[in-house]
């Protein structure tokens, strides 16, 4: 077999070992939930085998000069989020109606204490919440905590 034709057959077969190796596992039985709660888009994973855990995510504010992320982020990083689901951890998160300026706090609060108010309603009441954020979402989940109290576990 000649050097060309070993290569050709040998790098595609190396790009899909590759692309195999480095993609992350499938999250099998998890059960996913969109939609909208008084005009505020939300997202929310729950894993067949749910710990009882609700991990609240709170997103910091947004730059004025670029648009808002098109998907709701569950958590901090892709990993993280990866590692919760498969420690049978449930996420929830909510795109703010005010995702810019001052309006972010209060927007924020309003809509994850709905979303918090939809995942006891329709999921269940979690055994523990975990209200956690980033920036401005830092002080949304701390405020979450404050009016909230009622649900730690």
């Amino acid at each position: 077999m000649s050097r060309l034709r070993l290569f050709r057959h040998t790098v595609p077969l190396m790009l899909v070992a590759a692309m195999v190796a480095v993609a992350p596992p499938a999250r099998a039985g998890t059960n996913v939930h969109e939609g909208s709660i008084d005009g505020a888009p939300y997202r929310v994973e729950v894993p067949s085998h749910w710990n009882g855990t609700l991990l609240l995510w709170s997103h910091g504010a947004y730059s004025l000069e670029f648009p808002a992320p098109s998907e709701i982020a569950l958590t901090n990083h892709p990993a993280t989020k990866q590692w919760l689901l498969d420690h049978g951890y449930a996420l929830a998160a909510s795109q703010y109606r005010t995702a810019r300026g001052w309006g972010v706090v209060e927007s924020g609060l309003k809509d994850q204490i709905g979303l918090l108010d939809w995942f006891t309603a329709n999921i269940g009441k979690p055994r523990r919440t975990i209200s956690a954020g980033a920036s401005a979402g830092g002080l949304v989940a701390a405020l979450c905590v404050r009016l909230r109290w009622d649900t730690r576990g």
